[in-house]
């Protein structure tokens, strides 16, 4: 049951970030972020306004998925963590579609 969940977490997430401009089988490894503690909301919303937003936010996903995806130990606690991280993406994905709409964007914290 944990293994069909993170997938389609995976899948949903990845097709929101092709929402905010990801091209499918296009990976970069520059736009990954070991400790997302560090990363602020200015770098955020410098990401949505250089229109990136979707390329770092998927290379971030997949580089997660892929490196957890076979630890069976702590799957609740991953799961938890991707549900949470969904949440997250579905309000930059809101707060990008504001911007294109052009209105002003701001990025807050979701803890």
């Amino acid at each position: 049951m944990h293994r069909v969940l993170s997938k389609i977490l995976y899948k949903h997430t990845l097709k929101v970030c092709n929402d905010m401009g990801f091209k499918y089988g296009s990976r970069n490894n520059m736009m990954i972020c070991q400790d997302t503690s560090r990363l602020s909301d200015g770098a955020i919303e410098r990401k949505i306004r250089q229109n990136k937003i979707g390329d770092f936010v998927a290379n971030n996903v997949i580089y997660h998925y892929k490196r957890h995806k076979n630890n069976y130990l702590f799957m609740g606690e991953l799961l938890d963590d991707a549900f949470t991280a969904y949440r997250w993406v579905t309000y930059v994905k809101r707060q990008y579609i504001k911007y294109l709409n052009r209105e002003f964007v701001r990025v807050k914290r979701l803890d």
